[in-house]
């Protein structure tokens, strides 16, 4: 890993530990390119029962956190359950779960290759 891979990699890691992926995301405005695909954010719409929707409201909220940031957090074992076949049929997924500490997270604008001279 280039020089300035591992600069990108370290920032990533050091903002992961502060900052929600949204936050990141906003954060790098048109540069936020420079997430994994899968890293970046999308809009899910669910149905759930309202005492569900009442429990996750009243636990984001004791956490500080956005209902998104939240769940975001939660389900991180869920990916952990299913990575092993995701890994295996969703392109990107691999990084994507390990990032920032997969390499792809050392392609900004310029190819790989070119950040590892």
């Amino acid at each position: 890993m280039g020089r300035e891979a591992g600069s990108v990699a370290a920032i990533a890691v050091l903002a992961m530990g502060e900052w929600s992926y949204t936050q990141i995301e906003q954060a790098l405005g048109d540069d936020a390119s420079i997430l994994p695909q899968l890293v970046r954010g999308k809009e899910l719409r669910v149905w759930l029962p309202g005492y569900q929707i009442a429990a996750v409201t009243a636990a984001a909220q004791r956490s500080r956190n956005s209902i998104d940031e939240f769940l975001s957090r939660h389900l991180v074992e869920l990916a952990c359950n299913e990575a092993p076949s995701l890994s295996k049929c969703l392109p990107g997924f691999r990084e994507a779960f390990h990032w920032p500490d997969s390499p792809t997270v050392a392609a900004p604008a310029q190819s790989y290759a070119a950040v590892q001279t």
